[in-house]
């Protein structure tokens, strides 16, 4: 901790512990691990301080940090700057550790059992992390399934994960297979082309398949009556725990932190584990998609011919043949138009994220150190020359100048992509010609960047300069693509700005995470909530608890979550309940906690709420 005299002291007690979570969880890009929460608590207020989730076990330096965020930076919202008098530890030989770097601080330290008030923090957090251990059975809950089936199961896994066979067919290009033994037909929906969620769906009559390509108002409708058989891919803390301790137990193969297996059979009112015959159905779709998908020929126009192929395979029951053909069957003309090419050899492959404010912080930084900023920008001098003036324009006030200095910007050189941004934002006269633009600075941006620009600077990309235009033109796309209500497109940018930025500096996640709330994709919010732990903000806190209630309805785990909610920010229900009126116009600012920032959240999610069955007596009666 760094002394800072405009730091007052505060004749307050904070109470710091240390707790190993029981669950695995996992941040974006990263597999599974068991990490420790740190948590700062003030029991006299009833408040979390600060909350932080590290994947080691902290030492005292990691402590010292975390404390002085939370004299610096606390996540009460704008509260003041104060030192706390005394800081309880419940761990001893911390107390000795640090008694004199916090002394120095004019910290008094002590060691004390930890209060039912900070104990109740620290279960309210954790169990809304152990959320993500959903409510069915582990995998080797499965009869007769051994560890070497397993092996098997996940290598073939792998093996179609790698091959990604849902970049060549859409979920409205089925194929077609018959499986003997045991003399089965079986209709495969590839998951993935979207970017949302990849697997695939087995379907045993073509109706079923026909019924999940319509769109319902209730996808519980479009549910078979013998099940939805779903094999996909998800990140880690979509598995139950003894999942996850058998893939470290039996070193089983996962290609990446987002394609762990999950095959599940999703019934009307229950999920439940496939037999182990229903385990060989999966292995041998498992093996022989990705064979059968590579040798598929198109025609001119991209459209895929018919395709026939027979195939001997091995699965955890014993050998099998296979007989596949594509297409599976004829798609009415109708679903067929909701696939926007879909399915074609050429897939582009945009990407998005999400930014509320033109002139941001992060705007002006980069422009206050421009020859830095031009220097890792480009080599080209003309690019660098029309790069300039766009930093200009970021700082000047006036809009018609702006747009002088972007035109100018384009004059010099058409790669410019700040520069198509900023008209953009400035100069378009609609949400299309907005939409257009950004999308001319996409492809300057990539342009600039050049074909291998994920792999070459992956996890960099809000670290180097010359990424930024890229990730600036995918959030504009992203949202000009919500404001034109085609916020199914838009997922695919929201879903890319985040594997190109996991730490999503730009806020990708929240308007990522109410587009997922306004199309009902439940499943793919849930995990999107759980990509971010640290969250502490009402749109996390609420909207977890609210799809909690959606998918498991009033479980403890949810009031949990719920509670955690109500704890981090009081203020929300009064204007869910209608009992305070949102004022006329939103606030300029808000702070995690405070009542602008219930204002703000309830005024997004308002609908969402009240259009969920039950959810606001719930809330209601929980508040109470």
């Amino acid at each position: 901790m760094k002394n800072n005299p405009a730091q007052a002291q505060n004749p307050v007690t904070w109470h710091v512990t240390i707790r190993k979570l029981h669950k695995w969880i996992s941040e974006p890009g990263e597999k599974a691990s068991r990490p420790f929460v740190l948590m700062i608590t003030n029991p006299e207020q009833k408040s979390v301080i600060k909350t932080k989730i590290i994947s080691e076990t902290p030492d005292p330096g990691s402590l010292l940090d975390l404390i002085s965020q939370a004299v610096n930076s606390p996540d009460t919202g704008k509260s003041p700057r104060l030192r706390p008098e005394l800081i309880i530890f419940d761990n001893p030989n911390l107390v000795d550790q640090l008694r004199q770097p916090l002394s120095d601080q004019n910290i008094r330290c002590a060691y004390q059992a930890l209060p039912d008030e900070a104990n109740e923090a620290i279960a309210l957090f954790e169990g809304m992390i152990e959320e993500s251990a959903p409510d069915f059975p582990g995998l080797f809950t499965v009869e007769g399934l051994t560890p070497q089936h397993a092996q098997q199961l996940f290598a073939d896994a792998e093996t179609l994960f790698l091959s990604a066979p849902w970049k060549t067919l859409s979920d409205h290009q089925p194929i077609a297979l018959h499986i003997t033994p045991p003399d089965k037909q079986v209709y495969v929906q590839l998951m993935g082309q979207a970017g949302i969620q990849t697997g695939m769906n087995l379907f045993w009559d073509w109706d079923a398949l026909l019924r999940i390509l319509e769109e319902a108002i209730d996808p519980i409708e479009q549910i078979p009556a013998d099940g939805l058989h779903s094999f996909s891919f998800e990140t880690s803390n979509m598995l139950p725990a003894s999942d996850l301790d058998a893939v470290e137990k039996f070193n089983l193969p996962v290609a990446a932190a987002d394609a762990y297996p999950l095959p599940l059979i999703y019934a009307r009112d229950f999920v439940r584990r496939p037999t182990l015959e229903e385990l060989a159905l999966f292995q041998a779709v498992l093996q022989a998609v990705p064979r059968f998908v590579g040798v598929l020929k198109a025609d001119q126009k991209g459209e895929f011919l018919t395709c026939e192929s027979d195939l001997q395979l091995e699965t955890i029951t014993g050998p099998c043949s296979v007989h596949l053909h594509y297409p599976a069957g004829e798609i009415p003309a109708d679903f067929e138009s909701e696939q926007n090419d879909f399915g074609k050899l050429e897939i582009l492959d945009p990407g998005g994220e999400y930014e509320d404010d033109l002139f941001d912080d992060f705007r002006l930084l980069e422009a206050k150190t421009a020859s830095q900023a031009l220097a890792e920008f480009s080599e080209d001098p003309i690019l660098q020359d029309a790069q300039q003036l766009v930093y200009k324009a970021w700082m000047v006030n006036d809009s018609v100048q702006r747009q002088l200095l972007a035109h100018q910007a384009l004059e010099i050189s058409a790669d410019c992509a700040d520069g198509y941004i900023l008209l953009a934002e400035e100069e378009a006269e609609s949400i299309e010609e907005a939409h257009q633009y950004y999308r001319r600075g996409l492809e300057a941006a990539e342009r600039n960047l050049g074909s291998e620009y994920v792999r070459e600077f992956a996890g960099m990309f809000w670290e180097k300069f010359k990424t930024r235009p890229l990730l600036r033109a995918l959030e504009g796309m992203a949202n000009t693509l919500v404001e034109l209500e085609k916020q199914q497109e838009s997922l695919e940018y929201f879903k890319k700005m985040i594997d190109l930025d996991p730490d999503d500096h730009l806020g990708a996640r929240y308007g990522y995470l109410h587009t997922l709330i306004e199309l009902k994709k439940y499943v793919e919010a849930h995990s999107l909530l759980h990509s971010y732990t640290n969250e502490l903000s009402a749109y996390w806190s609420y909207t977890h608890a609210l799809i909690s209630f959606i998918l498991n309805g009033p479980t403890v785990k949810a009031e949990n979550s719920l509670r955690w909610a109500l704890q981090q920010n009081p203020y929300v229900p009064a204007y869910l309940f209608g009992e305070k009126p949102f004022p006329e116009t939103l606030p300029n600012s808000y702070g995690t906690g405070d009542e602008n920032e219930a204002v703000y959240y309830a005024s997004e999610y308002f609908s969402s709420w009240w259009q969920t069955r039950g959810a606001i007596d719930w809330i209601k009666a929980l508040h109470s």
